[in-house]
């Protein structure tokens, strides 16, 4: 398959507001799905812009679908900013199995990152119950979901998943690690994506480490 990601929009992080990006990606008319590839670096910085994102955004609903972090890490994260978190609805792969999980009224639980057929109707279920309503999805991330799962199967849950969200016209961003041994599905991911973007150190950042 050729590669996308020779035609990545390059965004250098010290130029970039986290907040306005969020912003750029839902004013987006044409473009649904996106992929966002991070330094790992840059990861905590992205996410905890999102409620800020919400806080004048009053008939949008976001879908955090979390396979890095345990909800109860987010909520904590997300609660300590001024901006209110109320317009989050998590869905966890990663916390059950690990330790023992409490109900959350905001928070959906999944058995763990290798159940994708789970994840994928949980995901599905829950767009349709905002369907009347703008959802914002965010899908944190393939890298995680590629340490758990096989190539092949990734690719084969990326499409199916895609081909779901596109037909309930939601804007959906998945984030992924700029990482050498995930460029495979990286690129099949970009490939399905209306628009990739990849937050960069500039070059003088990097050199001078």
């Amino acid at each position: 398959m050729k590669s996308r990601l020779a035609a990545t929009e390059e965004i250098p992080a010290t130029n970039v507001n986290m907040n306005e990006l969020f912003d750029r990606l839902w004013k987006s008319e044409r473009e649904t799905i996106f992929l966002m590839i991070l330094q790992p670096n840059l990861y905590l910085g992205f996410i905890s812009e999102l409620p800020e994102f919400l806080s004048d955004k009053k008939d949008v609903q976001c879908v955090y679908v979390t396979i890095t972090l345990p909800y109860h890490e987010l909520a904590s994260m997300f609660n300590s900013k001024e901006a209110s978190s109320r317009k989050i609805l998590f869905i966890d792969a990663i916390t059950k199995g690990t330790v023992v999980t409490e109900t959350a009224h905001d928070c959906i639980f999944i058995d763990g990152p290798s159940e994708l057929i789970q994840l994928s109707s949980t995901l599905e279920r829950v767009i349709k119950e905002f369907e009347t309503q703008k959802t914002f999805v965010l899908i944190d991330s393939l890298t995680v979901l590629l340490v758990h799962n096989s190539k092949d199967l990734i690719m084969k849950f990326l499409h199916h998943i895609i081909s779901k969200l596109r037909s309930y016209k939601c804007k959906v961003v998945f984030l992924a690690l700029n990482e050498k041994e995930h460029q495979t599905p990286l690129n099949f991911l970009s490939f399905l994506s209306d628009k990739t973007f990849q937050l960069i150190k500039p070059a003088l950042e990097e050199n001078c480490r």
